[in-house]
């Protein structure tokens, strides 16, 4: 799917006034123009609570499902989400004065890079901390499996202080099973610290076949730019969509309507627009913005959807996008309504 630099506007009934609030640009289309064929993109960089590892797992599950390649290594591929997922919470320093949507704003992502998906975790640390990082990551890199095996072990047996042994041994854990060797990065946040960047390539899941044109996307850029807490783009199935709203619901501490409000968002939404949006197998979600989050849902329709949904999703608060037509027929439109 090729990136389109065109965008038109959606034809409607004159006598329907358009949504008040249009979206400032076509938000999920950068998405999906990285996603297609197996192709797709995992972010997130909410409040980081300790449910959504067991999401992590269910995302494998279903990815495991739909591809037959990843279900032999799907136990070692939920491990190494999980252990990165985990480093984030036990790890991260906080930094008071730091910009909250900033190099030092915690974030998971999933990518596809040159046919291969990679994961990148990102959290501030202190200057201490990435001195004793970087020790650590050049050591260890240099090691055989069986050494990093008996390292493993010797730190499971030594007590040491809680979350200090942890680190280590999750980056042990890491490398035996990945069988890669991460790269990182270190970037200054401000005078007592750094953003860690940690960055692992999942062989675990095949090379992607591709189809269409191919965009590079800034996807930490991008999340922060739009203040994304959660985004996915790439094939579509009824049980993914069930472990993205599982996540995005955790992120709904506050909202305005109340859980009666928000169970019916949830039930609109699976049972009316992501069948719709996702016939063509490809879509693409993002959970953004302040108060109040927008979620918001795009894909490939007819050319005459968007005109028959304007005047029902109007008045639930539901905003179209700008529409983008494809040149194999139908646009690429997209939904958003408040959180």
């Amino acid at each position: 799917m090729a990136c389109k630099d065109q965008i038109v506007s959606i034809a409607h009934d004159p006598r329907q006034p358009m949504a008040t609030t249009p979206l400032p640009a076509p938000l999920v289309h950068p998405l999906l123009a990285c996603s297609g064929g197996n192709r797709f993109l995992f972010g997130y960089s909410g409040a980081f609570p300790d449910e959504h590892s067991a999401r992590l797992i269910e995302l494998v599950e279903v990815m495991a499902a739909r591809d037959q390649s990843l279900r032999s290594g799907k136990g070692r591929l939920a491990f190494i989400l999980v252990e990165a997922y985990q480093n984030i919470i036990r790890h991260q320093a906080i930094s008071a004065t730091a910009d909250p949507w900033g190099a030092a704003r915690p974030m998971f992502l999933i990518q596809d890079q040159q046919g291969m998906q990679v994961m990148t975790t990102r959290n501030a640390v202190s200057h201490k901390q990435a001195e004793a990082l970087r020790t650590q990551l050049a050591e260890l890199v240099r090691m055989e499996d069986a050494a990093l095996k008996e390292l493993l072990l010797q730190g499971i047996q030594r007590p040491s202080t809680t979350g200090v042994r942890g680190a280590g041994l999750g980056l042990i854990g890491m490398l035996r099973r990945t069988g890669e060797k991460p790269t990182w990065t270190f970037a200054p946040v401000d005078k007592e610290h750094q953003a860690f960047s940690l960055h692992w390539a999942l062989d675990h899941w095949p090379k992607a076949t591709t189809t269409g044109g191919e965009m590079l996307l800034d996807l930490p850029a991008w999340m922060s730019e739009h203040r994304v807490q959660l985004c996915y783009a790439g094939p579509w199935t009824a049980d993914l969509g069930t472990v993205l709203l599982r996540l995005a619901g955790a992120e709904w501490p506050h909202s305005p309507a109340g859980p009666d409000g928000h169970d019916q968002r949830l039930q609109q939404l699976a049972e009316a627009v992501l069948p719709v949006f996702s016939g063509s197998g490809q879509l693409a979600v993002a959970l953004h913005g302040g108060s109040p989050m927008r979620l918001t849902v795009g894909g490939l329709v007819a050319h005459d959807v968007p005109a028959r949904w304007q005047g029902r999703w109007e008045q639930a608060e539901w905003t179209l996008g700008p529409a983008m037509p494809e040149p194999g027929g139908g646009v690429l439109a997209s939904v958003s309504f408040p959180w």
